[in-house]
């Protein structure tokens, strides 16, 4: 199952939706409730028995809730919106209730707090960022538009806002206009750099 921000409905009724550049692998025949995702989804799961969402560095365990996963290069995150979920982590194994956030970026955990309420965001057709490097917002924007993005200027700088899915050249100034950065646009490429 790969599609852009599309809602799939699994074997036991269970719903996943899938981000840009994202997809999940199940076994139709004698599936035992078990994903593996690469990229982002959000999950509602029904209840019944375990429910398990591996990724590259992590899983996630659950029993009838709503959370979603990010599993990119060098990025982590879970975040609960009902119920609880168990994540692990390489040998760090930590609980979610509602509204907590489990976050690693560059293989170091970020410690959060009970933040997260509303649910995310992107599937409902934008990207929204809390507090985070501005290499994995560009990141997540050259995935959505499939545009190659050079920035020149540093990219640890955290960001805070949201990007929408339909509108390039609308999503590419929610960024750059926070960040007081401009725009080199060349054929399927941008360049970012800092505003004198």
């Amino acid at each position: 199952m790969a599609n852009r921000d599309l809602k799939n409905i699994l074997p036991d009724n269970s719903k996943v939706y899938i981000s840009a550049s994202s997809s999940v692998q199940i076994k139709r025949l004698n599936w035992e409730r078990n994903i593996t995702l690469k990229g982002e989804a959000y999950f509602e799961v029904e209840k019944g028995k375990k429910f398990t969402v591996a990724t590259k560095d992590a899983s996630v365990k659950v029993l009838g809730t709503k959370f979603n996963v990010i599993s990119r290069d060098n990025y982590f995150e879970t975040i609960c919106y009902e119920g609880r979920v168990l994540v692990t982590y390489n040998d760090t194994k930590r609980v979610l209730n509602v509204g907590e956030k489990f976050l690693v970026i560059d293989n170091k955990f970020i410690e959060t707090r009970n933040t997260e309420k509303d649910l995310p965001k992107w599937n409902g057709g934008k990207s929204s960022f809390k507090n985070t490097p501005i290499e994995y917002v560009l990141k997540e924007f050259e995935r959505h538009y499939n545009i190659k993005i050079k920035a020149n200027f540093n990219v640890d700088e955290k960001f805070t806002g949201s990007f929408v899915h339909d509108n390039e050249n609308l999503a590419l100034k929610s960024i750059t206009l926070p960040l007081n950065l401009k725009i080199k646009k060349k054929n399927n490429s941008i360049t970012l750099f800092k505003n004198d």
